[in-house]
């Protein structure tokens, strides 16, 4: 089916709709049924793509481990190796802001900001420097998950611990973040998931609740309403009180999800790529991984 790897870690959709996976070996793009390797991006081929992200203006960015921050645009691909707080990271998370700025997530250097070709570190006061997720409320600040820390908000020029929020977590060791129409703020860590009310107050899901597995990685919003999770140990919609398994998934170790306007689930496993259309879970209608 032309997937490089049958191990996903990340998944993306560029502007033109266009899906992207991000493997064991390198990235591919999904076409005409079948994934493809882009062949300006060769130099990133057999290397380990854990996020990869698609901007608005059509570019898709990719920060392999020894390769600094890569560009993808305009029929041109690009790596700067030379920019500081990016040699030798491990990048988990990627995303745009209302401005256009591109936020990148390490595991060692904190975040870091890229803004009109310039990157800038953005130090805290948490107790954690390692960058697992960002994302941005709409209308709201722009939330960072750290690996220890919890959470913390940007407030020009740093970040600031939200402990009135890391105090109703069952663990500092965040993965992801996202919220939802409702105003809701979605956290998963190594013990399940919190989801925040608009007033900030904690609904804490686990094993008990029907989780899968405590330690999540991926979120996302259900077009049938709730969220979709993606746990080591499969995948699993909460929507209001009730979490609903998806069976098919079960004990498999999912990374990445995403929902596209087609109502598409694709899910992405260590195990290869699942999709899932009117209640029908297949290799998003290739042969098979």
């Amino acid at each position: 089916d032309g997937l490089p790897s049958n191990a996903v870690y990340s998944l993306t959709v560029d502007a033109r709709g266009t899906a992207w996976a991000g493997t064991q070996a390198g990235p591919a793009y999904f076409e005409n049924g079948r994934f493809h390797r882009q062949p300006l991006a060769a130099a990133l081929d057999d290397k380990r793509i854990y996020t990869l992200y698609g901007d608005r203006a059509g570019a898709i960015w990719f920060a392999p481990l020894g390769m600094g921050l890569c560009r993808l645009a305009q029929g041109r691909f690009s790596c700067e190796q030379g920019l500081p707080g990016m040699r030798g990271e491990t990048v988990r998370s990627m995303l745009e802001d209302r401005e256009g700025n591109l936020w990148i997530g390490t595991t060692s250097s904190g975040l870091q900001r890229l803004s009109q070709s310039k990157l800038v570190t953005v130090v805290g006061t948490g107790a954690s420097n390692a960058v697992r997720a960002v994302h941005q409320q709409p209308g709201g600040p722009l939330w960072v998950g750290t690996d220890g820390g919890g959470l913390s908000r940007y407030h020009e020029p740093r970040l600031v611990p939200a402990d009135d929020y890391n105090r109703q977590l069952p663990s500092q060791l965040l993965r992801a973040i996202i919220s939802d129409a409702q105003g809701q703020l979605w956290v998963a860590g190594t013990e399940g998931v919190t989801r925040f009310s608009a007033a900030g107050r904690a609904r804490n899901f686990g094993l008990a609740d029907g989780l899968p597995g405590t330690i999540v990685f991926a979120f996302a919003p259900a077009r049938e309403g709730g969220m979709w999770t993606g746990t080591l140990q499969g995948v699993a919609r909460i929507h209001g009180e009730q979490v609903h398994m998806l069976e098919g998934t079960r004990g498999d170790d999912t990374r990445a999800l995403y929902q596209g306007e087609d109502g598409r689930l694709w899910i992405g496993l260590r195990s290869g790529l699942r999709c899932l259309s009117g209640g029908v879970l297949d290799h998003c209608g290739t042969d098979g991984l």
